[in-house]
């Protein structure tokens, strides 16, 4: 399994300048929690958060998805460089952007629900997906060539 943050990192590595070793260890054990976070976040790779497909299951997914974005921006802010962060912060926008879509209007919410039963159905071919394209980014963070590295990822 690889780790969406270390991907990122690796992408944008500009060194790390962290105060304390204490900082630097809390960081280590957060950052798993924060990998976490991503797939709830990202859901088809979740391991707990499904699509909601009612009401109180919306109500739950909409608390949870603000205490993610929370969540992960307090280490990014505590644990990230400023290139670092940048990168985080693309990539979480657009499901962020989404989740407050669908729970701050009514419409919206309840088309999202509606497909809750399709985004539920297969669950371990998602999470499939999802750790080969962690495995693709991982490679594609290990090429030397700087300007590669985005093409490749959007390709």
């Amino acid at each position: 399994m690889y780790s969406l943050i270390a991907i990122v990192i690796a992408f944008v590595w500009i060194g790390n300048d962290r105060v304390c070793m204490g900082q630097e260890y809390k960081c280590d054990v957060e950052q798993p929690k924060a990998d976490q976070l991503i797939k709830e976040m990202f859901m088809f790779a979740a391991d707990k958060q499904k699509f909601p497909t009612n009401e109180t299951e919306m109500k739950q997914f909409c608390d949870a998805s603000k205490q993610r974005e929370k969540d992960l921006k307090r280490y990014g802010d505590t644990c990230l460089q400023n290139m670092e962060k940048t990168v985080l912060n693309l990539f979480v926008y657009s499901v962020v952007k989404h989740s407050v879509g669908v729970c701050k209007f009514k419409r919206r919410g309840l088309e999202f629900q509606q497909m809750g039963k399709c985004g539920n159905s297969d669950r371990k071919t998602n999470k499939k997906c999802w750790n080969d394209w962690m495995a693709t980014l991982a490679g594609i963070a290990n090429t030397t060539n700087d300007k590669l590295k985005i093409p490749l990822a959007c390709w």
